[in-house]
Order: structure tokens, then sequence, then C-alpha cells
């Protein structure tokens, strides 16, 4: 892939980091990864969020077929609002 590309790619993409604090937040584990209670940086809401990082480079099918069921909604589970990639691993 060409590096202008990626370099230009990489400035533009959200990043959780810089929309979310969760910092220190770990309150689990699950069978993709950790899961962290996060809170919006821009204030838009006091809402606390369950932020899931996938460990691992790529998803596998059973992990694409978890975040089909978060699109699911129903009054007692959670409900899905983002999915971000990123490259760097969250610290936690």
């Amino acid at each position: 892939m060409d590096h202008d590309f990626k370099t230009k790619l990489a400035a533009e993409r959200e990043r959780v980091e810089d929309l979310f604090e969760y910092e220190g937040c770990k309150v689990g584990r699950g069978t993709y990864g950790h899961v962290y209670k996060a809170k919006r940086k821009d204030g838009k809401d006091e809402k606390e969020y369950a932020l899931k990082q996938i460990e691992g480079t790529g998803i596998s099918m059973s992990a694409c077929r978890e975040i089909a069921v978060m699109y699911i909604r129903e009054e007692h589970l959670m409900r899905f609002s983002l999915i971000f990639n990123c490259l760097a691993s969250m610290k936690g």
C-alpha cells in the first residue's frame, strides 16, 4: 500500500483515545479481549460506555458473529455504538 495514503488515512481516522476516557478503568476480560468502562471526552452525554478491545491482528469468524450480535436491539443487551480499528494496543 502507498506510504502517503497510509499516512493520510491514519491522520484522518478517528481514534478511540481521542473520543473516550477509559485509562485505568478496566472492568474485565472476555473471550476476545479486555473491557473498559468509558465516558465521552466531549461531554455530549454522561452515559457510561463499555469499551471492548478485541485482541489480535485479525478478527476471527466467531468475533465477527459477536460484533453482529451487538447490533441487536434488546432491552437486556448493551447497545452497540462505534467500532475502531486500532493498530496500537490500548492501555488500561
